[in-house]
């Protein structure tokens, strides 16, 4: 899927707008040809591992988690939970910090800062990527049907799970 994913030309001029060592959690959705992403739901605690093993494997020795509070408009808490942020911060190898994000409209900064990875969850009103998949806009793929959860940055992308084996 990470191949698949990078050859779309109009979301690799979204993702190529990102901030270096960024990642946004994000979903995929593929019906008849045709992928949408949002990036507001899909964190489940079956992804703790997999983030914990990609995080510390990356060799930056600090990191962000930019995520949703339960504060946010229109949201039924947060996002992810404060248990599952914890989860995260005590299994990461790094100096942590987590930004609780200002509700929207509030735009999430760029966290540009050497030696730091930042993972993002949540929408982020400054970036079009974001503003991609709250208009539901449609991708066209290669791959007729399936889903899946995955990282979304400049540098590549790093599929979670495929709930649909086509996809790898």
């Amino acid at each position: 899927m990470l191949g698949i994913i990078n050859k779309i030309d109009k979301l690799t001029e979204l993702t190529n707008a990102l901030p270096d060592n960024t990642y946004i959690f994000s979903t995929v959705s593929i019906d008849k040809n045709k992928a949408t992403f949002n990036v507001n739901v899909g964190y489940t605690d079956l992804h703790l591992s997999k983030l914990i093993d990609i995080f510390n494997n990356r060799p930056e020795s600090k990191m962000i988690f930019s995520v949703r509070s339960s504060k946010e408009y229109y949201t039924t808490g947060a996002y992810p939970t404060d248990h599952q942020v914890k989860e995260l911060v005590k299994g990461i190898r790094k100096e942590c910090r987590v930004f609780y994000q200002e509700p929207w409209p509030a735009e999430v900064p760029n966290f540009n800062l050497e030696d730091t990875v930042v993972l993002r969850f949540g929408y982020d009103e400054g970036c079009n990527f974001d503003k991609a998949c709250a208009a539901n806009t449609v991708f066209d793929m290669e791959h007729k049907n399936g889903s899946g959860v995955l990282l979304i940055s400049k540098e590549g992308n790093i599929v979670l799970e495929n709930r649909v084996p086509v996809l790898i």
